[in-house]
């Protein structure tokens, strides 16, 4: 790293008539921050007042080409995570099953007409 750094400061120094150390690390950080050539270039130009020029652009091309090749992050949306997370439920939801209720004996009511007929009699009633 201190190779481009060194390679910077020379560059600056051919462009602007001057380097800085401060000026280096700064212009190297927003080149590791930029998506672009471009990108570079108008953040250069805005922020420490480079002139565009075509050794700008030359400069700007060579720094971004130079630096290791920054990983891309994907971008994952959160209609995307909230979509995963309710089919993983869905998914976990099927696998469970309706437990049966255990069936229990209830003696009948007797009422007047039946008393006589049997008192052994039983129903089976689900319990809820």
């Amino acid at each position: 790293m201190s190779n481009i750094k060194q390679w910077v400061e020379d560059e600056l120094h051919n462009i602007l008539g001057l380097s800085d150390s401060l000026l280096t690390e700064y212009i190297v950080d927003l080149a590791k921050k930029s998506n672009s050539v471009s990108d570079l270039v108008y953040d250069l130009h805005k922020s420490a007042g480079v002139p565009k020029t075509e050794k700008l652009e030359e400069f700007a091309g060579k720094l971004i080409g130079q630096l290791p090749q920054k990983q891309k992050k994907v971008a994952v949306n959160s209609k995307e995570l909230q979509l995963k997370s309710a089919r993983q439920s869905e998914i976990k939801n099927k696998s469970y099953a309706f437990i049966p209720e255990p069936k229990v004996k209830v003696p009948k009511k007797k009422s007047k007409k039946q008393s006589s007929e049997s008192e052994d009699e039983t129903v089976v009633v689900k319990k809820k």
